[in-house]
């Protein structure tokens, strides 16, 4: 299960570096979590309990129309557990 959490942080970073051009301590996404789901290859559903998984360990901050990443480190050393 953790290969789709660790498959949606990839594409959080990804995402994160391509909408954000200056370097940011928290960038934000602002992508529906439908359109994430497309962009992951996975279902609405395995999305959302992934980002909740995501959020429960402070890693992330999910809002409507937006993704906060509030631990830019802790996100990138997750793809790599």
């Amino acid at each position: 299960m953790l290969e789709h959490e660790k498959r949606i942080a990839k594409l959080l970073l990804l995402v994160s570096r391509l909408n954000n051009e200056h370097d940011i301590a928290h960038p934000a996404i602002y992508y529906t979590q439908d359109r994430l789901a497309v962009l992951s290859r996975c279902t609405r559903q395995t999305l959302s309990r992934s980002l909740k998984l995501l959020e429960q360990q402070a890693l992330i901050k999910v809002g409507y129309k937006r993704i906060d990443i509030i631990d830019l480190e802790g996100l990138e050393s997750f793809t790599y557990r």
